[in-house]
Parts: C-alpha cells; structure tokens; sequence
C-alpha cells in the first residue's frame, strides 16, 4: 500500500499570479479571473489561510498553567505572549495568526511551556495545514504543539 500526502498544485511552470476559473457551455469556453485573496499564491499553488487560530486544550482531570509565545519569523517579531490557566477538561481558542497581518505564507515559531516541559515548533500560515492545537492530555502529558495538515 502506498500512502501519499501533500497538497495539489499545478504543473510547474504553469502561470498562478492571475488565478482562473473557466466554465464552460456546449462548444463555449470562456475563462474569468476568479476572486483573489490578500494573500499571494506560492510556486507551488499554495495560498495562506484566511484564518488559523491556536487552540489551548486540556484533556487532563486538574487544571494546567500554559505559558504560550508566538514569534514572526519574518520580522522576529513577538506577536503574542501570555500565561493561561486552563481548567479541568477545557478548551481555549487564544490567538489568530492572521491577527499579526502576514504578507502572504510566513513562519511562526510557538512556544510553550506546560506541566515543566518547554517545547518549540514552527508553523506556516499556508492553507494546507490546519489550526494549531496545544494539548494536555488526559493522562496529564503534554508534548508540545501540533498542527494538523488537510491537504
């Protein structure tokens, strides 16, 4: 069995700066410039999300202490740094990456600090990965963040 990931882009070389969208009649066919977001497109036809939010997630049956920061990669900017306490078995949504106004696909560093552990990983705002989840788990470990990829 083979399992293949990733996200689908056109064929390189193929034109993406003025995205298309062509319908077609019987024996018409016309092409329309199709709607463009702020964000710009990549070599690869990948777009940055509209939104992608950071989420606190406490599975655990005791209340946890999460020290989270959030740096910009592209200026080293931090664009958010907190503590939150979250309660027994909650979830907290406490951050929106497309709150620090990206100019297109940028990189983000997260780091979190929860029940003495320290852990760091970088994300990207493009639209092929999801939110970004930081969780406690039920059994009270915590591993650091994850992103969830769609594509």
């Amino acid at each position: 069995m083979i399992l293949l990931a990733g996200c689908i882009a056109p064929e390189v070389g193929t034109d993406i700066s003025t995205p298309t969208s062509t319908s077609q009649s019987p024996g018409t066919a016309t092409s329309t410039p199709a709607s463009t977001s702020k964000s710009a497109g990549t070599a690869t036809g990948v777009v940055a999300a509209e939104n992608k939010d950071v989420h606190l997630i406490n599975d655990w049956n005791q209340s946890v202490d999460i020290q989270l920061r959030i740096i910009r990669l592209a200026t080293d900017e931090t664009v958010h740094k907190e503590s939150h306490t979250l309660s027994p078995e909650s979830r907290q949504t406490v951050y929106s990456i497309s709150s620090a106004d990206t100019d297109g696909i940028e990189s983000f560093q997260v780091i979190v600090t929860a029940r003495n552990v320290t852990a760091r990983d970088t994300f990207s705002n493009d639209a092929c990965y999801g939110d970004i989840r930081v969780p406690v788990s039920s059994d009270g470990t915590f591993e650091g963040p994850l992103g969830g990829g769609i594509c």
